[in-house]
């Protein structure tokens, strides 16, 4: 039993859940800052997937809500086909526990909810997992700090939602590990439940949680002196509880796989792993020395986020002693870190900022396993070494021999400066309000985008429909389904004009009109000489302006002038215009 009398005042403090759980979402205001402060009008400072994932909440709004349907299909993309959703990146749990405040307030409240929940969950899940293991409260909460504030999740807040929503990996470990020590239907339910829920935050972090659970499931089952049966038993029931629950949301991807030959949802294999010496070069963004740090990524060939690997000397400090003093699960958790990192390193490693092919690493192997193949990219094995290392971090601090208040006050402190990245980039939703004046017009007819269908670099078009709400001739989407992919190719009208336009012939807006096109829209900030301009007006050091202004372009000047020229031939002046896009109507063109 504890002896609450040998208890300091802050590990009395920290026992109590309720009063962790209320400094962690207290920390996750904080570190996110000033996200908050302009919770309904902007959202995290990213580029391209964040609008994706912006999007994603406005469409299952639309789809459960408006047109009562389910949110796999829309016809609201990729008109006149419309397009399959299957493989697309949903995280439905956070679509759906978000759907109320989608609908009263918008997306951008709705993303920064679910940014706030996975960070403020995310700790207290580590520490309940921690605590746990080691009946030692504040180490438990210093683990909660790392994974939580974890510098490569802190910079996927920037762009993917479904790679900061990792709340539910160490609940899922907490309660596995209570189930194997204790038993009981209870535990099984929950570790059930809320591999379940990890999984509907992202499939990808479901396999993830998968490689976490075996080892452990190994170790345990080779300790285990008796009731091995029972443990399987309990293992087998929460696995097909946890299926069972995902089976509505999983079920059509399965059948797709299964049915479909043209495999399209497996993307095109990519050599995206870290750079192991970027596990020790602080991230671009800390408040005090980020200028400093920036100045080793700027070379950095992979530019999206997820190549920062930073681990922080203060938890590798913890892991040290951890090790020194052969702490009880020092080794396995030490081992499963440095597996999870020799992972994410990728297929071959960097180094130097190039890619040294003569040398093959285990992810391969892994690529090589059906299903497993689908985590192509090798970085976002980071979330797993976060993990280890968190755990480490807990088990570190059990290692000191004297353990007074102000000793973990001042490691909590430390670690919280050593990870923060503040002010944390934002921007605002931002929306040419002649979309509105769409929005209002009565005509239920689609918008054609130019440019389109160019990746992230068309991804503001979705946030437009947003606004709009009319059908859109592309879409930035995981994966285009074939239907979809070989109509655009086989339309000359569309094919001319999607990706980068190619103009090998005139618009032909009589046969867009044709095709269901109201509206053709020509963004003028995705003109060349624009991006240009915005490359030289930008700081070199500001990794995360230039990486918008990056995605910008897509249109020379030269296609701009003839796309214009030759829709106000066919169509007359322009309906719309400002300066960020021109908007022409397609009601006078001719007939196809």
């Amino acid at each position: 039993m504890t002896d609450h009398s040998a208890q300091t005042r802050v590990e009395r403090l920290l026992g109590r859940s309720r009063i962790v759980a209320g400094l962690y979402l207290a920390l996750a205001v904080l570190m996110t800052w000033p996200l908050t402060a302009d919770f309904i009008g902007s959202v995290p400072g990213g580029a391209g997937d964040l609008w994706q994932n912006y999007w994603n909440f406005w469409w299952w709004k639309t789809a459960l809500l408006d047109l009562g349907q389910h949110p796999y299909f829309s016809p609201l993309i990729f008109h006149p086909t419309g397009g399959k959703l299957i493989f697309h990146t949903h995280s439905p749990f956070n679509m759906l526990i978000a759907l109320p405040i989608t609908a009263t307030l918008g997306p951008a409240a709705a993303y920064n909810f679910c940014i706030l929940l996975a960070l403020w969950i995310s700790g207290f899940g580590m520490y309940l997992l921690v605590r746990e293991l080691t009946s030692e409260a504040r180490g438990a909460f210093l683990a909660g700090l790392v994974f939580a504030f974890f510098p490569q999740t802190m910079e996927q807040i920037l762009e993917h939602l479904n790679l900061v929503s990792l709340q539910f990996i160490p609940l899922t470990l907490f309660y596995f590990v209570r189930l194997d020590r204790m038993g009981g239907s209870g535990n099984v339910v929950r570790t059930g439940l809320c591999f379940a829920l990890n999984a509907l935050c992202s499939w990808h972090s479901g396999l993830k949680l998968v490689l976490a659970l075996i080892p452990m499931a190994v170790v345990d089952f080779i300790r285990r002196s008796r009731s091995r049966r029972l443990l399987l038993r309990n293992w087998i029931l929460a696995g097909l509880f946890a299926f069972l629950l995902i089976m509505p949301l999983l079920s059509p991807l399965m059948v797709e796989m299964a049915f479909v030959e043209d495999a399209y949802y497996h993307k095109p294999p990519q050599n995206r792993g870290i750079e192991a010496a970027y596990l020790f070069v602080p991230h671009y963004g800390h408040s005090l020395w980020g200028d400093m740090a920036s100045r080793a990524y700027l070379d950095q060939p992979y530019r999206s986020p997820g190549f920062v690997a930073y681990l922080g000397f203060v938890p590798l400090l913890l892991v040290f002693l951890a090790l020194l003093r052969r702490r009880p699960g020092a080794i396995y958790w030490a081992l499963f870190a440095f597996g999870a990192t020799v992972l994410a390193l990728g297929r071959h490693p960097y180094w130097g900022h190039e890619v040294i092919e003569a040398v093959t690493l285990p992810f391969y192997l892994l690529e090589q396993l059906p299903i497993f193949d689908l985590l192509r990219v090798a970085n976002r094995f980071m979330i797993l070494t976060g993990l280890g290392l968190a755990v480490l971090t807990g088990l570190g601090w059990t290692a000191f021999r004297k353990k007074p208040d102000w000793k973990f006050g001042l490691l909590a402190l430390a670690i919280l400066v050593e990870y923060s990245w503040l002010p944390l980039p934002t921007r605002p939703v931002e929306t040419s309000p002649i979309y509105d004046q769409l929005a209002a017009n009565s005509e239920d007819a689609a918008v054609f985008d130019i440019p389109s269908n160019q990746r992230s670099r068309s991804a503001h078009n979705l946030v437009a429909q947003t606004v709009h709400g009319r059908p859109i001739n592309g879409g930035y989407v995981s994966t285009i389904a074939p239907r979809a992919q070989s109509f655009i190719e086989e339309e000359p009208a569309l094919s001319d004009l999607t990706g980068i336009p190619r103009l090998e012939r005139s618009v032909d807006a009589g046969r867009l009109k044709s095709l269901g096109f109201a509206f053709v829209v020509i963004h003028k900030k995705r003109i060349q000489s624009y991006r240009e301009r915005m490359l030289a007006s930008s700081d070199p050091g500001d990794m995360v302006q230039r990486r918008r202004v990056r995605r910008l372009g897509g249109i020379t000047d030269e296609k701009y002038q003839r796309m214009r020229a030759d829709l106000s031939q066919s169509c007359g002046e322009p309906r719309f215009e400002d300066d960020s896009i021109v908007v022409f109507a397609l009601e006078g063109c001719p007939d196809d």
